[in-house]
């Protein structure tokens, strides 16, 4: 029974391990899936004319901004944002 006792461990142990590494890649995926579109949000923002806030594009408009400062919602110059996973 001591050698079926530590293959099954073994076993676990492997799959445990594929499981935290996927796990790892996922996340680090992630954060740079979001650090991409953070730049791309960035770098397609405008200044809001009333509060000098950041105005970010809204995503599936196309030309419309939401001010993070005032919360001011308002159609500014052509961002052609349609979807998020056009940037993951």
């Amino acid at each position: 029974m001591g050698f079926f006792d530590s293959l099954v461990t073994t076993v676990e142990q492997f799959f445990n391990e594929r499981e935290q590494n996927n796990i790892k890649e996922k996340q680090e995926n992630k954060k740079k899936s979001e650090s991409k579109f953070k730049k791309i949000m960035e770098n397609h923002s405008l200044t809001c004319n009333k509060c000098t806030g950041v105005a970010e594009p809204i995503i599936g408009t196309g030309d419309r901004y939401h001010c993070r400062g005032c919360g001011r919602k308002f159609v500014g110059a052509g961002h052609g944002i349609y979807r998020r996973s056009d940037f993951d």
